[in-house]
């Protein structure tokens, strides 16, 4: 989307949160239009303000979380993405953010466990050929290298290459 056009739609949101101030999905969507904009402390602040309103959305901690890690502080996110993964343990997103939260502390045992449900959760059978996420599988093998798995982390390469062979832009 052009600048115009997320100009256009945050105006929308803004309208919309007048209109029904108590929409949490609202203040989400919101604060979502603002991280296109690249304004993460506005979009924070929506993130909390739509949790505050409805505690149930996944996303909204998921987002959080997301930006804890990006800003440097993986301790403060590991609340809000594990909220996010209790809420949808079907989550994506949320356990490979926790995976690079953990990384960062240096909990490699929880990071490997997080990457690897991301990992199960991503496989999607299709034609009984597995699609996996190559950045996940790389911060896999990293994981399981600095734990002194090896053979983990050497079945990690594997399947990468594996994944590079059928994908030419992974080359």
């Amino acid at each position: 989307a052009s600048l115009g056009q997320l100009e256009k739609a945050n105006d929308a949101y803004g309208r919309a949160i007048r209109l029904e101030p108590a929409n949490g999905i609202a203040h989400y969507k919101y604060g979502v239009n603002l991280l296109k904009l690249q304004r993460p402390d506005q979009a924070g602040k929506e993130f909390r303000q739509a949790l505050t309103l409805d505690p149930q959305l996944a996303d909204a901690y998921y987002q959080l979380g997301k930006l804890a890690v990006a800003s440097g502080q993986p301790q403060q996110a590991l609340a809000d993405l594990t909220k996010a993964a209790e809420l949808d343990p079907h989550h994506l997103e949320a356990h490979y953010q926790l995976g690079l939260a953990y990384q960062k502390l240096g909990d490699r045992t929880k990071a490997t466990a997080a990457l690897k449900r991301f990992e199960e959760l991503k496989t999607v059978k299709a034609d009984e050929t597995k699609l996996k996420d190559p950045d996940a599988l790389l911060q896999l093998a990293d994981t399981y290298f600095r734990l002194n798995k090896l053979e983990d982390a050497r079945q990690a390469v594997t399947e990468l290459s594996r994944l590079a062979e059928k994908d030419p832009q992974l080359r």
